[in-house]
């Protein structure tokens, strides 16, 4: 089995585009100075053979800043991640969360969607320049 295909051998698997989970949590206040949203996803590249060769789980987030959504960078997104606590949000900050997810999700879905289609070109990239192994 190769480790690596042509581009013409990739292929992404389909795509659910819903919600599956939703928590809140806290984090330190000198962490994050606006509330953050981040989306988490899978991505699965299979061979032409439809044999899976890579799998990976991404992230994407952004930040709330006056009731908008506004796009995280990786590096971001990773460092409020890592701020994340085990601590349940409060009550009036869930609340106050869902009435801001329910104005953004597109945009959320958005960021996620960006950020696969980031890493699977860096993914397609990669295997151009990867020898095939037997």
């Amino acid at each position: 089995m190769p480790a690596a295909a042509s581009r013409g051998d990739l292929e992404l698997a389909a795509t659910t585009k819903h919600l599956s989970r939703v928590s809140a949590c806290i984090v330190e206040d000198s962490a994050l100075s606006n509330p953050v949203v981040i989306a988490h996803g899978r991505i699965v590249v299979l061979g032409g053979d439809n044999h899976r060769i890579h799998e990976e789980i991404i992230i994407a987030g952004g930040a709330f800043i006056e009731g908008r959504f506004q796009r995280l960078n990786v590096g971001e997104t990773k460092s409020a991640f890592a701020a994340a606590t085990s601590i349940a949000a409060p009550e009036p900050i869930q609340i106050r969360l869902q009435a801001l997810w329910s104005k953004n999700d597109e945009a959320v879905m958005a960021a996620l969607e960006a950020r696969c289609a980031e890493r699977t070109k860096n993914l397609e990239k990669n295997s151009r320049k990867s020898p095939t192994r037997k």
